[in-house]
């Protein structure tokens, strides 16, 4: 419910992007995209088929649905896109004749049961069990699928293929009903989409329309003998809602995630809503729109349709069923083992003809074992093992939580901790995290693994928000580089004006200052930093017992020293001297040091380098004698090899502490992009017209520009840093970004783990001004004669972060594609 939650929670901003996008394609003329069009265009017609894979002859008929069940007990081969539109083409005639509301006849003497399966979620060993177990669909014996058929398991399109099997070869006995799964937004979000991509390269776009097509036909909900209504979710934010109701729904639509008109918020509570053991209804646990109902609800429900039971699934049940509001109100879930770290059983509803029902509960084995007796035992003996993972799973998922609402959890604990010590209380911790993140499970059962009390017994809670970062794929990270160094030049360009206000603001003298007059101060001196990038940045410096900052400490520990090992006492000043002048002529440096390399070989002699130095410092009206500079060169030349290159000087000149503060403001980009990674992954897809995987760089930065037009602070980002992402996104410079590793290449991971930044070797673009041995007439084939221009990473064994060298361009990776295949 964790995901959920989060997926409804940053989907609030889904529609007005859609608007956004659609907006930006009419302004630059582009096409709407298939993908929104109504009707999207798709294969429905037959095409020869190709024994690839499960292979299905037409006509379909049972034999069909028991040779497809035995080969997918023995392997998951992936089935011929076109044999898989033969079964969609089939079913989809089937389902769109039955009506919104399917009315569902258990007849005495002609039927023995009807068999309703939970959510599934591409769980095929599951699907095969039950199969197993209970018998093929027949006359006497049918079979309702409730819905969430597919994403988060690897097997949805195997899944799907026996479903529809099944409702052609019996028509009769096999219904369907929609879930909230059964929706395109979703299905972009968690897995079912990828999956095609991945299963059917090149044709992806047309099976995946397809599909859509066939949720939109599903009935919402089933009526058996006008006794038992069966839904996906539950029941409404309404009173009076009647089956007629449901019956004139309009659905043939994706799912509206942010209902605004009456028929929407019925379709979404249908797939969406939950039970709760108090009365009334409440906020739902799954964020923004959803809603959770009572049993004085149910009642009202079931009095006003003359009904007697309600059948739902959607939420995960430990023993894979559970009753609700005095049994008038039941949960069936048939995935076992949920995303294969759940711990719950599995569990289908029998009912027969006079209204009576049981459940049967299973665990599914493995596929690999699952024609062997030992495979259902086996995994019961795994079971506390499994218990085990899924109490880690919840761990992980409250600490992404948590990750996520840094800045209003950091706010909350500060205004308990009245001392300024960095502590809170148990109490205060559950508290917290109750309030500011509207947890509702005991966190008592979770605390240990959460939290390490200090002798104390107190929370460090600095610490605990800290353990989670974000990690970039190196390929994607480069970014941070360019970002990292504007925000320090920034500044220290505001370095003066950051020590009047202290002189200003310091009445005691002691050369601290209130943290919100600096965070006023930083916020009005034009720094490129959105709040919440101030606030962090805020964070990241330390603080005194009074939450007093020491400004002249924090801005002297960002000043670009000599950092060399081979420093000579009589060469400091100089060095010191030179490092101011290397920050302040950065944006000229390169030709400088180019005019002065005579033989052209990307490296400077000594009394090359002798020159050129005396010239940079002679500008400044600073003498030294050409002994010092001599020894100075000995100095910067870290491998004593009788020259000095462009990034061997640069990398003599760095910051001589580690910035956390500017690690923050990189960490809260990378929070921002995690957290809406599903409406980037919605945009994106919209964006992407011709579904190959790619969109340009204007494409890319009018996705960005969209979402953050919509996204409030603390979250949101600046102009600078969509310019940054742009730039670097595009690392082989070919004009074509993949937007699916872009959103992927950002994972949550303890603060242990956080990934090296190392600095690519490549070229950077030519259209930036400042990119070194680059020329804006220059060709790639001439790039690689140049010296290569990256020096050993001076922190090998901890975050590049802290090498803030004066590199200002985005480098330039090898030509080659990183293909996707179309979705």
């Amino acid at each position: 419910m964790f995901c959920e939650q989060s997926f409804l929670e940053k989907n609030a901003v889904l529609a007005p992007l859609e608007n956004v996008l659609k907006a930006t394609r009419h302004v630059s003329g582009g096409a709407e995209s298939p993908k929104e069009a109504s009707n999207p265009s798709v294969p429905l017609q037959d095409e020869p088929a190709v024994d690839e894979g499960p292979v299905i002859e037409l006509p379909i008929r049972p034999r069909t649905l028991e040779q497809l069940l035995e080969y997918y007990s023995h392997k998951q081969e992936v089935m011929h896109p076109m044999h898989l539109i033969r079964l969609l083409k089939q079913a989809h005639g089937i389902i769109g004749q039955r009506a919104q509301l399917q009315e569902i006849q258990l007849v005495a003497n002609l039927h023995k049961q009807l068999i309703i399966v939970g959510d599934l979620h591409g769980q095929l060993a599951d699907l095969l069990l039950i199969f197993q177990t209970h018998g093929l669909p027949s006359e006497q014996r049918q079979y309702l699928f409730n819905g969430d058929f597919v994403d988060r398991g690897k097997h949805g399109v195997e899944v799907m293929a026996i479903l529809l099997c099944a409702l052609v070869a019996h028509p009769d006995s096999v219904y369907l009903n929609r879930g909230n799964h059964e929706s395109s937004d979703v299905n972009v979000c968690y897995g079912f989409a990828e999956e095609i991509q991945t299963k059917y390269p090149g044709q992806s776009q047309g099976v995946f329309d397809l599909f859509q097509l066939f949720w939109m036909e599903l009935p919402i909900a089933s009526l058996i003998n006008r006794q038992v209504l069966v839904v996906h979710g539950g029941l409404f934010r309404y009173d009076g809602v009647l089956l007629e109701h449901l019956r004139n729904i309009h659905s043939n639509k994706t799912i509206p995630l942010n209902p605004s008109n009456y028929e929407d918020c019925l379709l979404f509570d249908l797939l969406w809503s939950d039970p709760q053991d108090k009365k009334g209804r409440s906020k739902g646990d799954r964020g923004a729109s959803s809603i959770k109902f009572g049993a004085d609800v149910t009642d009202r429900f079931l009095l006003s349709n003359s009904l007697s039971l309600i059948v739902r699934s959607h939420e995960v049940a430990p023993n894979g069923y559970k009753l609700h509001h005095k049994g008038k109100l039941a949960t069936v879930f048939s995935a076992s083992n949920y995303s294969g770290k759940s711990g719950n059983r599995g569990a289908v509803m029998i009912l027969k003809p006079d209204m009576q029902y049981n459940f049967h509960t299973f665990w599914a084995p493995p596929l690999a074992d699952f024609k062997t007796a030992k495979g259902s035992k086996g995994l019961v003996k795994q079971l506390p093992e499994i218990k085990k993972n899924a109490k880690e799973d919840m761990v992980k998922q409250i600490k992404s939580t948590v990750y996520e609402h840094q800045q209003e959890l950091y706010w909350y604990f500060a205004n308990c901790d009245r001392r300024g010590l960095g502590r809170v209380t148990v109490p205060e911790w559950r508290q917290g995290l109750t309030d500011v993140l509207g947890l509702t499970i005991p966190l008592q059962l979770y605390q240990e693994d959460l939290i390490t009390l200090d002798e104390k017994g107190l929370v460090n809670y600095p610490a605990f928000l800290d353990e989670y970062k974000i990690t970039v794929d190196p390929k994607h990270a480069q970014w941070q580089f360019g970002t990292l160094k504007r925000v320090h030049d920034g500044l220290l360009s505001a370095d003066l004006a950051l020590r009047d206000m202290l002189r200003f603001f310091d009445l005691d003298g002691d050369g601290t200052v209130d943290v919100v007059e600096l965070d006023r101060a930083l916020s009005g001196m034009g720094l490129g930093l959105s709040r919440g990038q101030v606030r962090e940045l805020l964070r990241g410096i330390s603080r005194d017992s009074k939450g007093h900052v020491d400004v002249v400490a924090f801005l002297d520990s960002l000043q670009i020293k000599f950092t060399g090992k081979n420093c000579n006492p009589a060469t400091k000043d100089t060095l010191d001297q030179l490092a101011k002048i290397v920050f302040r002529k950065r944006d000229r440096l390169l030709d400088s040091f180019i005019s002065f390399d005579q033989n052209d070989d990307g490296r400077l002699q000594y009394n090359e380098f002798v020159s050129a130095m005396s010239k940079l410092l002679a500008d400044d009206a600073i003498q030294v004698s050409n002994d010092i500079l001599l020894q100075v060169a000995k100095d910067i030349d870290a491998n004593q090899s009788g020259a000095i290159d462009y990034i061997e000087f640069l990398d003599a000149f760095k910051t001589e502490t580690g910035p956390k503060p500017l690690q923050n403001v990189i960490q809260h980009i990378c929070c921002t992009l995690y957290q809406y990674r599903h409406s980037l992954r919605k945009a994106f897809n919209s964006l992407d017209v011709n579904g190959d995987g790619y969109l340009s760089r204007e494409e890319l930065r009018n996705g960005l520009l969209a979402l953050n037009s919509l996204v409030n602070d603390p979250h949101s980002l600046t102009f600078e840093d969509i310019d940054a992402l742009v730039d670097y996104m595009d690392y082989d410079q070919d004009g074509k970004v993949d937007w699916r590793e872009f959103v992927n290449a950002f994972q949550l991971v303890p603060a242990d783990q956080l990934q090296p930044l190392t600095r690519r070797t490549s070229l950077p673009p030519v259209h930036h001004p400042s990119a070194i041995y680059s020329d804006q007439n220059e060709s790639e084939e001439e790039a690689p004669e140049r010296p290569p221009l990256e020096a050993p990473s001076s922190n090998p064994g901890g975050s590049n972060l802290e090498d803030i060298r004066l590199i200002t361009s985005p480098p330039k990776r090898s030509q080659g594609m990183w293909g996707a295949p179309a979705l």
